[in-house]
């Protein structure tokens, strides 16, 4: 494998680079590793920690769900989290890998509180405080921005733990953030209507609205995380993405839908009530919502 340096980072490859060789000790003092890989950026992720020795070849197929105890140098510096892997076939990935670099803490801004956005801001100030710096704040109506200041600004823990302050921002700032967070749906169908599906109903008039939002994003170039907690979260994951990707290169590792968390948990209920007591560490869930949507009990079992 070769090992190179450039940009102050150390790097190793199967593949040939044109960067300064860099030896063995270098390698073994770095602080972090990145593996350079050639797979394809459209079934390949731009950049991940890799956390198994299955994930280091160039396309990801059913091996990367399975997990593997490697003893080897590589299998060490997975154990402690330093190593990532940046797919090359990203024409400008030299300057991408340098985005959204891992922080001690991290500026987040939701868009959107009603009952989850404004749950969620609850959930961040509350246990967030060890890697949040600021909340910010986004609504059309002021008088939630103005209540939900009001009161988690008051929230205190007993023993004095700073909690990250609350900011109420305007539309023109929501992108002045490490995190963004769309949480704003137009419209929640009633669930006594039956057989529609109450995610993709949704998806037109939410659709519109995260195009706007996508557009503010690009007007700044804006190369933090794009978070999506809305409904149909598969649906605009992919709206958000394509839409981002017109004008200038946005990886698709820092678009992350919230839905599969729920979906977990779920099945993790019932695998409890079942006696599956191996799910909470190595049962996975795959897929969207819905019909397509895959649990597989264990990661480590085939």
């Amino acid at each position: 494998m070769n090992i190179y340096k450039y940009n102050g980072d150390i790097f190793i490859s199967n593949h040939s680079f044109n960067f300064e060789t860099a030896s063995k000790e270098e390698l073994y003092n770095a602080e972090h590793v990145y593996l350079l890989k050639k797979g394809d950026k459209h079934k390949t992720k731009f950049k991940q920690i890799i956390n198994s020795i299955t994930q280091i070849n160039d396309d990801e197929d059913i091996n990367y769900i399975l997990y593997k105890e490697d003893s080897s140098f590589l299998g060490k510096l997975i154990n402690e989290e330093k190593l990532s892997s940046i797919n090359t076939t990203f024409s400008d990935w030299q300057y991408m890998y340098k985005q959204s670099p891992i922080k001690n803490k991290y500026k987040v801004n939701i868009a959107g509180l009603g009952d989850v956005g404004g749950t969620l801001a609850i959930g961040l100030k509350l246990l967030g405080y060890d890697i949040i710096s600021e909340i910010g704040i986004f609504d059309l109506d002021e008088n939630k921005v103005k209540r939900w200041e009001y009161e988690l600004n008051q929230i205190n823990y007993p023993n004095n733990i700073e909690l990250p302050k609350v900011k109420p921002i305007g539309y023109e700032e929501v992108f002045d953030c490490d995190v963004f967070i769309f949480c704003i749906t137009r419209q929640v169908p009633d669930i006594s209507i039956k057989d529609i599906d109450v995610r993709i109903v949704q998806y037109k008039g939410n659709a519109e609205i995260i195009e706007r939002y996508v557009e503010a994003a690009k007007k700044i170039n804006y190369n933090g995380f794009f978070f999506i907690v809305s409904d149909p979260v598969d649906h605009l994951c992919k709206k958000a993405l394509v839409e981002l990707n017109k004008e200038y290169t946005f990886p698709a590792d820092n678009i992350k839908g919230f839905g599969l968390g729920v979906m977990y948990a779920r099945a993790k209920y019932f695998a409890e009530k079942l006696g599956i007591e191996y799910f909470g560490d190595e049962g996975r869930a795959f897929g969207p919502h819905g019909s397509e949507l895959v649990i597989a009990d264990s990661i480590k079992k085939i």
